[in-house]
């Protein structure tokens, strides 16, 4: 019975002495952890950043692209405007002879 008791006892500290070793391991993969979850978090947040800054680029094309079509339209309106002037002020001309 005492044999026993020592060989409970001997496994009991073997036990305590592998929680003892686990326990540092376990600490840092927890941080291991931890630390993967950060970077994660981080290149979430440079993806994030990288696809706001190409929308923006985007966006900014697109207003230089609409800004040509309305000097286009302005120049268009212009010629209009002046081809009916011209055609008005022909008008008056062969009215007035």
């Amino acid at each position: 019975k005492r044999a026993f008791q020592r060989l409970c006892g001997d496994y009991e500290e073997l036990l305590d002495e592998a929680a003892q070793l686990t326990q540092p391991v376990d600490e840092r993969i927890g941080l291991a952890l931890f630390k993967i979850d950060e970077a994660c978090a981080a290149s979430d947040l440079t993806r994030l950043d990288a696809q706001q800054t190409q929308l923006l680029d985007e966006l900014v094309a697109n207003c230089h692209e609409l800004e040509d079509i309305f000097l286009r339209v302005n120049l268009v309106e212009v010629g209009l405007l002046a081809k009916e002037g011209l055609s008005t002020a022909c008008n008056s001309y062969i009215a007035r002879r």
